[in-house]
């Protein structure tokens, strides 16, 4: 597995200097060292784990967690479940692991899932630039357990433009 941390720091907590160094100026958070440290120590008992890099892991309101990964192949449905569980469990917050893509609307559809988006639209702005907005139905957000707000800042995070979420 590849993450900002190396194997050794995550599972000793002690942080070697080029880890020590990431900590220190932001690009390594606490909730990636805790993350990493979870995945490395499962990563005998789940073969899969060894070849997905772990990108980012972003808090979303008290106790959601979403884990962005990437992978070589499409992870398979069951890993991504049962290391969902696994991370709940281990951290105490409810985690959703998410596949990085280069497929917006599939890895859009994946933070909002199990609700579905009724359409994903890229917005042009007249100074050239663009935005995303997200239609989902009424009876759709019902089924998240995060509130709206907080998914259009994880989204445009990981997307590094605005996202903009309408519901019908």
């Amino acid at each position: 597995m590849k993450a900002k941390i190396c194997k050794v720091c995550a599972l000793s907590n002690i942080f070697c200097s080029q880890c020590l160094e990431k900590f220190e100026k932001g690009i390594l958070n606490p909730m990636e060292v805790e993350i990493a440290k979870y995945l490395y120590e499962v990563e005998e008992k789940y073969k899969e784990i060894k070849n997905i890099s772990l990108e980012e892991v972003s808090g979303v309101a008290n106790d959601n967690l979403i884990v962005v990964v990437t992978s070589p192949q499409t992870l398979n449905p069951l890993l991504v479940a049962t290391l969902s569980k696994y991370l709940s469990n281990k951290s105490g917050k409810n985690v959703k692991i998410v596949e990085k893509t280069k497929d917006i609307k599939r890895f859009i559809s994946q933070i909002f899932y199990p609700a579905k988006i009724s359409s994903l639209n890229q917005v042009w702005l007249p100074e050239g630039s663009y935005e995303y907005n997200i239609r989902i139905n009424k009876e759709e957000v019902l089924k998240l357990n995060i509130d709206i707000k907080e998914i259009e800042k994880v989204i445009s995070k990981f997307l590094s433009t605005n996202v903009r979420i309408t519901i019908d």
